[in-house]
């Protein structure tokens, strides 16, 4: 953990915390697998606000935490059973738009940009990672799992990543957040 400052290690346990909390946030919906949450806000608004390092270590902690059995995922669930199950592909997918959406920070200076960026960078990973695995761990075609999966929260996903990036904008004008890629 070379080059960590203290600042690093409290905005990235800030993250894995909010990440928890959003976990338990959630509402089970009888037609899908798959229940609504906060985590994709909170997945976006770690990658934009956080440095790549700081957002990259989040994720890989929550990850980390879930994968030998702590409850921090969706419900309270964790281990093997919460990664291998319908969910995972969704939950492997945060990594990814953590990764993604970070790698760009430096080019995201606008409301706006926080926007494409995060539904081109966040969203659409974390969408075709989920459909696909839900695909796989139901016996479901990749439209059938894109169905249940993905369709009926396309328009909440939209309505929390304008969301992380309105409170993304609030913060980097008040000058918590350090604008430069490292």
């Amino acid at each position: 953990m070379a080059g960590l400052k203290t600042r690093d290690l409290v905005y990235s346990s800030l993250g894995v915390t909010l990440l928890i909390i959003s976990s338990y946030i959630y509402v089970p919906l009888p037609f899908t697998p798959v229940p609504g949450t906060l985590q994709t806000l909170v997945v976006i608004l770690i990658a934009l606000s956080f440095k790549p390092k700081i957002s990259r270590m989040s994720i890989a902690v929550f990850l980390f935490l879930g994968s030998i059995g702590f409850p921090v995922f969706s419900g309270g669930r964790g281990g093997a059973g919460a990664i291998l199950g319908p969910t995972g592909g969704f939950i492997m997918g945060f990594a990814v738009a953590v990764l993604l959406i970070s790698s760009f920070r430096n080019r995201i200076d606008t409301f706006a940009k926080a926007v494409v960026y995060s539904v081109l960078l966040g969203n659409l990973p974390i969408y075709l990672l989920g459909a696909s695995y839900l695909a796989i761990s139901r016996d479901l075609t990749f439209v059938q799992a894109f169905t249940a999966g993905v369709i009926p929260f396309i328009l909440p996903d939209l309505f929390k990543t304008v969301a992380a990036a309105v409170i993304w904008t609030r913060l980097t004008k008040t000058g918590l957040l350090e604008n430069k890629q490292q």
